[in-house]
C-alpha cells in the first residue's frame, strides 16, 4: 500500500524505519513536526523521524498545524491508500483522517482503552503497572477512542524507567504496524470497539514541571514509581538544603521505619541515604544537584556530609504540587 507516514519522536523513527525496509508498503511522504530549539545554544534541531526519511530520499513536510491546506494538496498528490500517525503531538481532524481510502491508523503505547492521551508511558509507571503494551486504532474524532485492530501486550519490570520502557515498545509497535497494515490490504482486519467501561478507561494528560515534584508523604512504592517514571529525563525533583535535586534511582527499604517526617533522612547508608516515606523508606541510591552531573547516593554521602534529621521537601516545603 502506499502510506503517509505522520509522527515524530523515537517511537516514530523506529515505526518508519520498519516500513521504509517492508518491501510490501510504500512511504510517498512524511508529516512531522516543525524543527525546534533545543540545547543550551536553542538552535533548531532536526527530528529523528525528518532526518530518516531525508536519508531514504522520501518527501517531508513539516506544517506548523497539520490543518495546513499543503497537507491536503499533498494527499490530492501523492494518492496515499492509508496514513499511519505514531506519536505525532497534535489533534488531526476528519478532514486529514478520513482522506485516505482507507483511513488512518494510530499507534499507541498502551493497552488501550487504558491510558489514552499524551503520556501513557509516563502514568503506567506512576502507577505501578505490571504490564503495558501497544494498540493499534483507527484514528477517531475521540482522543485514543477509536476501534482497536490489534494488540500486543509488553511486561514491565520493576527496574524499568521511562527510558528502558520505551524501549521495549519500540520493536513490537514497528512490528505489530506492519502486521496490521498486511491484514488491512488482505482484508482480513476485524476491528473491534474499546470498552467504554468507567473501570477500564483512564488518562494520561500532557505533563507539567509541577508533575515531577516528590511527594515523600506518600508511600515508598509510589514515590518510587515516580522516580521511575522521570528517569533519567527530566527527573523527579526534590528540595535539600534549599536547592533542587532530581533523583534517578531508589530502592525500598520495607523494614526501616521512623517516627520522623516524611523526607527526613533517618539513616545513612554506604550506598546513599535513607529517606523515611509515608509508609516505608527509600534508599537513594543515584540524584542530580540542579545544574551539575549525576552522582551516586555513596558519593553524594561523601560530598554532601547529609547528616540524619535533614529534610528532602517536595515543593513549598514538602507539598506536592501535582
Amino acid at each position: 500500500m502506499k502510506v503517509v507516514f505522520t509522527g515524530t519522536d523515537t517511537i516514530g523513527a523506529r515505526a518508519l524505519k520498519a516500513l521504509v525496509e517492508c518491501p510490501r508498503h510504500e512511504v510517498v511522504f512524511v508529516i512531522t513536526q516543525p524543527d525546534r530549539p533545543r540545547g543550551r545554544g536553542r538552535k533548531l534541531v532536526e527530528g529523528e523521524v525528518k532526518i530518516l526519511a531525508n536519508e531514504n530520499l522520501i518527501p517531508v513536510l513539516q506544517p506548523e498545524t497539520i490543518k495546513s491546506p499543503e497537507i491536503i494538496a499533498a494527499f490530492d498528490q501523492y494518492m496515499p491508500d492509508i496514513m499511519t500517525v505514531i506519536s505525532y503531538g497534535e489533534y488531526i481532524p476528519k478532514s486529514v483522517y478520513n482522506k485516505p481510502p482507507k483511513r488512518s491508523i494510530n499507534l499507541h503505547p498502551s493497552l488501550l482503552p487504558r491510558w489514552r492521551g499524551a503520556s501513557p508511558i509516563y502514568f503506567a509507571l506512576l502507577e505501578g503497572d505490571k504490564e503495558t503494551g501497544v494498540t493499534i486504532q483507527y484514528v477517531a474524532k475521540k482522543m485514543d477512542a477509536g476501534d482497536i485492530l490489534n494488540q500486543v501486550i509488553v511486561p514491565v519490570s520493576d527496574d524499568d524507567n521511562v527510558e528502558s520502557l520505551s524501549g521495549k515498545l519500540y520493536q513490537p509497535g514497528a512490528d505489530l504496524l506492519i502486521k496490521t497494515l498486511d491484514e488491512i490490504e488482505a482484508g482480513t482486519q476485524h476491528p473491534v470497539a474499546q470498552d467504554e467501561s468507567e473501570s477500564l478507561v483512564t488518562y494520561a494528560p500532557k505533563l507539567t514541571p509541577e508533575n515531577q515534584w516528590i511527594d515523600w508523604s506518600g508511600p515508598a512504592v509510589r514515590v518510587r514509581n515516580r522516580i521511575r517514571a522521570f528517569s533519567p529525563k527530566p527527573g523527579a525533583r526534590t528540595n535539600f538544603r534549599d536547592k533542587d535535586f532530581l533523583i534517578h534511582s531508589a530502592e525500598i527499604m520495607p523494614g526501616l521505619a521512623d517516627s520522623h517526617d516524611a523526607g527526613c533522612i533517618i539513616a545513612i547508608e554506604k550506598d546513599g541515604p535513607a529517606v523515611i516515606c509515608g509508609e516505608n523508606s527509600l534508599l537513594i541510591t543515584s540524584l542530580q544537584p540542579s545544574g551539575k552531573n549525576v552522582i551516586k547516593g555513596k558519593d553524594f554521602i561523601n560530598g554532601y556530609r547529609p547528616e540524619i534529621g535533614e529534610m528532602f521537601t517536595g515543593k513549598d516545603a514538602g507539598t506536592d504540587s501535582e
